[in-house]
């Protein structure tokens, strides 16, 4: 078993022994604040890198493809405030109640850390005022359905770009310590790959990316702290990619407040197509869900199995959801849910639920969990003789089931082109980029993800020229001139409305594991009414 899911695993026993001495008072069901602790506490035991002063850049220069040095570590001084009736959680290595650094992601001029003191933002709870409205630029553009995009980066040296141009300053206030962090790790090091890439060909339009990365330790506190920070002191022009399961939504009525525009997350969030500030690439929310269902549909049918369990956890939003859209997906899919269940992400044996769904006929497991539960699920009905198609979604996958034969025949349910299709330019161009700036890091579906993430941003930001001063209002208009640019076939077709809520869209790739390989036919489809 892969190093990474042993400790992970042991540590997740181990803290599942506790919370049962704590939580007596709520039966098997943990607190928000113990579920905060148990994803940022276990998994990621390394240190952070050294790096520079808060607020200084490393490099002034393009940067060279050398080996990853990891994430330079700069804690705001004082630190959020814990959230009322709670207490902040630090990231991996620090004290209890500690802020773990703000980090820094980009390579060369693109990598600097998280400045100035957290501690000093106001709270941004509460109602939401003055949301962001478009421009009549912004209106024109989401009319005109255009489908050209802005011309490309200009490559370095090219069109006289000076030097002096502004650079196009973004943020990514994300969960990168803990379970959560080894499960988005390959994704900000994938944005640490791109920044790179775009900065060595001369950046978006002579423009050089300056990228902001922090560790949220899973805490909203913290969460919204750090975006406030991004958004008053460094002045991001838009948050990309921010992976945050458990805090994401603490900042959402601030970014609406504020206007900057978020482009893309990790999956898990239902708001995104609720929000003039939100632009869902892929699938989010209960369409991840349906895109997960379907494409287990697909795999299953063929084979004849048509008999579904459906077990989610209890401590995420997303599970709840999911116990409704499954069963409903499912039928849609032209299954039957025989058996429906709960349980806990921190339980170390599953044998109950895989009896159960047994008993009851079911040949096939739609799961909303993480990866490393997956697998004790698996381990626990194989153990009985019993080996159903465990399907999840691929914010739930990582390289660790291809070494794992209990995972054997596991299905993903992907938003995106899946990362292995090396015969994609698209795909050859990530994997190239990766290998180059970000040597090492794995090839798996938080990777891909990030890198849908900023390549949109990248489109999305074409149309800052070089002689333009870059600003939220340049984001928005690109993104609503996006006219139905699917970035080289890695995402179904992106075309942004300025009317709410977004269209929904759900459309994916189903993914198979077997033999220690991911496979898949690189076919996407699409629900019906969920159409682009």
């Amino acid at each position: 078993m892969h190093a990474r899911l042993r400790r992970s695993t042991v540590k997740l026993t181990a803290l599942a022994a506790a919370l049962v001495l704590v939580g007596t008072a709520c039966g098997n069901r943990s607190s928000d604040a113990q579920i905060r602790a148990l994803f940022n506490g276990a998994g990621n035991t390394g240190q952070a890198a050294a790096g520079p002063a808060p607020g200084a850049a490393e490099d002034a220069t393009a940067p060279a493809p050398a080996a990853d040095t990891g994430t330079a570590a700069a804690t705001p001084s004082g630190g959020p405030a814990p959230a009322a009736g709670g207490s902040a959680v630090g990231g991996a290595g620090t004290s209890a109640g500690s802020s773990r650094a703000a980090s820094s992601a980009g390579s060369g001029a693109g990598s600097v850390s998280a400045s100035g003191s957290a501690g000093k933002a106001r709270s941004a709870s509460g109602t939401a005022s003055g949301a962001a409205s478009p421009t009549g630029a912004q209106q024109a553009a989401a009319a005109s359905g255009a489908r050209n995009a802005p011309a490309a980066p200009n490559p370095a040296g090219s069109a006289g770009c000076t030097g002096s141009e502004p650079p196009i300053v973004i943020g990514t206030v994300g969960t990168t310590s803990g379970v959560l962090g080894d499960v988005y790790g390959s994704g900000f090091k994938t944005l640490k790959a791109w920044v790179g890439a775009t900065n060595a060909a001369g950046g978006i339009n002579c423009h050089q990316i300056k990228h902001l990365l922090a560790d949220d330790g899973a805490d909203p506190a913290r969460h919204q702290a750090l975006v406030r920070q991004f958004v008053e002191q460094d002045k991001v022009i838009a948050l990309v990619w921010q992976a945050a399961a458990l805090s994401a939504g603490a900042s959402k009525d601030y970014e609406i407040q504020s206007k900057v525009p978020v482009i893309s997350q990790d999956g898990g969030m239902f708001y995104f197509y609720d929000t003039p500030v939100h632009f869902p690439i892929g699938a989010n929310g209960d369409v991840l869900q349906r895109v997960t269902v379907a494409a287990g549909a697909q795999v299953a049918i063929p084979q004849g199995k048509k008999k579904a369990a459906v077990i989610t956890c209890q401590e995420i939003e997303y599970c709840s959801v999911a116990d409704k859209i499954f069963p409903d997906q499912a039928k849609l899919s032209g299954m039957e849910v025989v058996y429906q269940a709960k349980a806990t992400l921190t339980q170390p044996d599953y044998t109950s639920q895989c009896l159960q769904a047994r008993n009851n006929g079911a040949e096939v497991f739609f799961t909303a969990f993480d990866g490393s539960t997956d697998q004790r699920i698996m381990a626990s009905c194989i153990k009985l003789g019993y080996r159903p198609i465990l399907v999840a979604s691929s914010n739930q996958q990582s390289n660790d089931w291809l070494t794992d034969p209990n995972m054997e025949g596991s299905v993903v349910g992907s938003s995106f082109l899946p990362w292995f299709l090396s015969n994609s330019p698209a795909i050859a161009e990530y994997q190239a980029t990766v290998k180059k700036y970000s040597p090492g890091s794995p090839f798996e579906a938080s990777g891909i993800g990030a890198w849908a993430a900023a390549k949109s941003f990248e489109h999305i930001a074409r149309g800052i020229g070089k002689a333009d001063v870059p600003t939220k209002d340049k984001i928005f208009e690109g993104a609503y001139a996006l006219g139905g640019d699917d970035l080289g076939g890695i995402v179904y077709p992106l075309r942004f409305s300025t009317q709410l809520p977004r269209k929904k869209i759900g459309c994916g790739w189903a993914v198979v594991n077997t033999k220690g390989k991911s496979t898949s036919d690189g076919q996407m489809f699409c629900l019906k009414g969920l159409e682009p």
